[in-house]
């Protein structure tokens, strides 16, 4: 250990875990809260439903949340106690966050300026809406880079780890996990809670692949769902039998992924917002302006460019995981 980690070590970090835990528990209790919401608006009496395609949907809407309050809520209250297994996750879910939010403010704000650009005409040259675009501009790079880059640096720093380790001296699970295998996990965990909104929901079957889907169609998006639960779970027990699972269900994943880009290629924009309903001539002209930007084929790559990333992120874990045991049992041996 160098001796600025002895200093960072020696600091007292206990403010900022709890500061984080509170930041974590917030976003657990809204999750809670949509979770409590969509459930009472799924009751027999309530007829006013926030989806137009049906209770199911608002059902499958709860139960989607319901995770999202579980993980938030438990590594708050574990950050704010100082529990090993808290700073492990938060490590892990930082660091996907901080990798695709990275991605995603590049890839924004290299087609924002063109999309503003094609706009502005149609706002009769005021300032206030220019002043809109530096907020956008800040808030994507606050959401993508600079929060879940400050989160990241925290939880990783020597002090954090040694402050955690004095507050909990029992050891955790988390502490035999590689942190790459725990943002495996969560990379996996995340991927099963969007297949089981998309199994669910008419809506987002639509969006995707521009009609609801049939009951086998559904059945096999659910089973990914569940086996990509599974793989998570398994890897952070270091099971490895769940790696050639997760490899097999990122591929189908991705190429998955792939025949969605493909198919919004083909999509103009103005056919795409049509389908959320009729346009007024605001969004019409709006929407004109855009079309020579083929906004949607430049989301589509992106969508897959990131699904790409994640599967070969998942197999060089895998890999990893794999050639490390063979370390253990021959050194063993």
């Amino acid at each position: 250990m160098s001796s600025n980690d002895v200093r960072d070590a020696a600091r007292d970090y206990g403010t900022g875990l709890v500061l984080f835990g509170i930041l974590d528990v917030t976003v657990g209790v809204l999750y809670l809260a949509k979770t409590i919401v969509f459930l009472v608006l799924s009751l027999p009496g309530i007829t006013a439903l926030p989806v137009r395609y049906g209770r199911t949907e608002v059902i499958a809407t709860a139960l989607a949340a319901s995770p999202g309050a579980v993980f938030f809520l438990a590594i708050g209250f574990g950050s704010i106690v100082g529990r090993r297994w808290a700073r492990s996750l938060s490590v892990a879910f930082s660091a996907v966050w901080l990798a695709v939010g990275t991605a995603a403010t590049a890839f924004l704000f290299a087609c924002l300026p063109r999309f503003f650009a094609a706009l502005r005409p149609l706002r009769d040259g005021s300032r206030l809406p220019l002043s809109r675009e530096l907020v956008a501009y800040v808030v994507i790079a606050a959401v993508g880079v600079i929060l879940p880059g400050v989160y990241f640096l925290f939880y990783r720093s020597a002090g954090v780890k040694a402050e955690c380790e004095r507050r909990d001296p029992e050891d955790r699970w988390s502490d035999h996990v590689p942190a790459a295998d725990l943002s495996a996990a969560v990379i996996l965990a995340t991927g099963a809670l969007l297949a089981f909104g998309i199994a669910f929901s008419t809506s987002r079957q639509r969006l995707f692949f521009g009609t609801p889907l049939g009951g086998g169609i559904r059945t096999g998006v659910l089973a990914i769902s569940i086996l990509q639960a599974a793989a998570a779970w398994g890897i952070c027990r270091r099971d490895l039998r769940a790696w050639p699972a997760a490899a097999a269900v990122m591929a189908i994943r991705t190429g998955a992924n792939l025949a969605i880009a493909r198919r919004f290629a083909g999509r103009t924009l103005m056919s795409f917002a049509a389908d959320a309903g009729p346009l007024s001539p605001d969004s019409r002209a709006a929407i004109e302006r855009l079309e020579p930007l083929r906004p949607l084929q430049a989301a589509g790559g992106f969508v897959a460019a990131l699904s790409i990333g994640a599967f070969l992120f998942v197999l060089w874990a895998g890999l990893r995981a794999f050639r490390g045991a063979s370390r253990a049992s021959r050194g063993a041996g």
